[in-house]
């Protein structure tokens, strides 16, 4: 698809070591480069420009841990933590940039937006992932089965989208060692429920409804806590 006309790379070199456009940066700068130019992959590529709330984003005298919806930690260095723009009117695909040198991120929050396509591949490789909520959107794929990988994932919610295929075999459902949200609800979904989702120690938010699953509910997910 063809890209927004504007670009914040054009007034943006994060990639420059003396600083943006020759510049030096400011001398409270914290944000790590390589955390900067995945944010800015996002903010191009889901049209920033039309956003909702873009305080402080692509001015290149601002510090992008304190970016709207950006939350980085002191005692990791500054690296970025947590993205949060909810319902901020993000709107287009998310490519692999957008995560692939976010490699401390622990939350992202893009529910209520227009983001369409499928995941990055890279966001299952961010090890440090606790919380991943993209409801409500126009996400448009088979079910991601590789974040259930993420070894600290607690909460995924990804209902209200356009989810398909099946659910995770009983070997990956027991690679679920911390997980305790799973909101899959209004996707297309389809296939059986795998009885060994009520045996998950951990789970205690479980939410399948309006799919095309073809089995009734297992009588094992009373089970849950």
């Amino acid at each position: 698809p063809t890209p927004p006309p504007f670009n914040p790379f054009a007034t943006t070199r994060v990639d420059d070591p003396d600083g943006v456009d020759g510049q030096p940066l400011p001398v409270d700068h914290r944000c790590n480069d390589d955390d900067r130019l995945a944010l800015l992959n996002i903010y191009y590529y889901t049209r920033g420009d039309t956003w909702r709330n873009q305080t402080g984003w692509i001015n290149p005298n601002s510090d992008c841990c304190d970016w709207y919806g950006v939350t980085c930690d002191k005692a990791k260095l500054y690296r970025v933590t947590r993205v949060r723009l909810r319902s901020n009117k993000l709107r287009g695909v998310l490519r692999e940039e957008a995560f692939e040198t976010l490699k401390e991120l622990q939350e992202v929050d893009m529910c209520q937006n227009s983001i369409v396509g499928s995941l990055p591949a890279s966001l299952a490789t961010r090890m440090q992932l606790e919380r991943i909520t993209m409801c409500d959107n126009g996400l448009k794929s088979a079910f991601p089965v590789r974040l259930l990988q993420l070894p600290r994932l607690t909460h995924l919610d990804l209902r209200n989208n356009l989810i398909t295929g099946t659910l995770p075999t009983s070997e990956q459902i027991w690679r679920l060692v911390q997980l305790e949200t799973l909101i899959l609800s209004f996707n297309r979904l389809e296939g059986p429920i795998p009885i060994d989702l009520g045996l998950v120690a951990t789970l205690k938010h479980l939410d399948l409804g309006l799919n095309l699953f073809t089995n009734e509910i297992p009588p094992e997910l009373g089970k849950l806590t």
